[in-house]
């Protein structure tokens, strides 16, 4: 039995009455993380929507100009068709280059110009191949710029085989950056809100230079940013993900 104290007296409330109380004060902090994770995500939604309005157009220049500078470098000097493939491909990227001033691209349209792109390749393997594989290059960089915008998500693509999996970069950007609790602590708590250095410090218990060699391996691998110079800090787009496939992870394997 518990006994609190009011203006009237003294009242009793028993103990199946506080641990009701407290259950439902814990749906409610969990339902108000939630609504602060949903809101996190949004606000992420909408400051990309705002970069795509006010840079789409000056983007689908610089991915174009930057796809055929690449063609230029790259392609065979040698080759008496350069010329010819040089205009050919360079008109290719600045098609897919229009991509990005679109509000949405489905995988079918993806999948057409890699079918376009592979299908050159396949019908010249030996004498354009090299060439070739080279738009293949800038079209896939195009793609992952499509995918940071989310312009393009690509979740109903396949996963490539296990035997494919690009090691070194899934170990530099994502497999170490989340390799230290104090690391995943804070890209967990930029989840729900954007947080300062001081309250980062407060909730990891790190201080000064410790801090810092820690927050910098999450900027470096872009799972997190400062929203200005001496201002808070934020989870990207691609530390949401990254947060979340985890959590899917954490999910499948206990069922296991």
């Amino acid at each position: 039995m518990v006994y609190f104290c009011d203006l009237g007296g003294i009242m009793d409330v028993k103990d199946s009455d506080v641990q009701l109380l407290k259950s439902e004060v814990a749906a409610m902090r969990k339902d108000f993380q939630k609504y602060m994770e949903k809101s996190n995500e949004q606000n992420i939604d909408r400051l990309v929507r705002e970069m795509r309005l006010i840079f789409s157009r000056p983007l689908v220049e610089y991915m174009s100009q930057e796809a055929r500078e690449r063609l230029e470098q790259r392609l065979d000097p040698k080759c008496e068709n350069r010329a010819a493939c040089l205009e050919a491909l360079g008109k290719l990227l600045s098609e897919t280059a229009e991509l990005a001033d679109k509000d949405h691209v489905d995988k079918d349209l993806v999948d057409s110009y890699w079918d376009r792109i592979n299908g050159l390749i396949d019908s010249n393997p030996e004498r354009c191949g090299s060439c070739l594989r080279e738009a293949s290059q800038c079209y896939g960089k195009q793609i992952e710029v499509l995918r940071t915008l989310r312009i393009y998500s690509g979740e109903d693509e396949k996963a490539p085989p296990l035997s494919e999996l690009p090691i070194e970069q899934m170990s530099s950007e994502v497999c170490e950056p989340l390799a230290h609790k104090k690391r995943f602590m804070m890209l967990q708590s930029l989840a729900s809100e954007s947080k300062s250095f001081s309250e980062l410090s407060q909730l990891t218990g790190l201080r000064a230079g410790n801090l810092l060699y820690h927050m910098q391996k999450l900027l470096d691998s872009g799972l997190i940013l400062q929203i200005s110079e001496r201002g808070d800090y934020t989870i990207t787009a691609k530390g949401y993900t990254v947060l979340k496939s985890f959590a899917d992870m954490y999910v499948s394997i206990s069922s296991c």
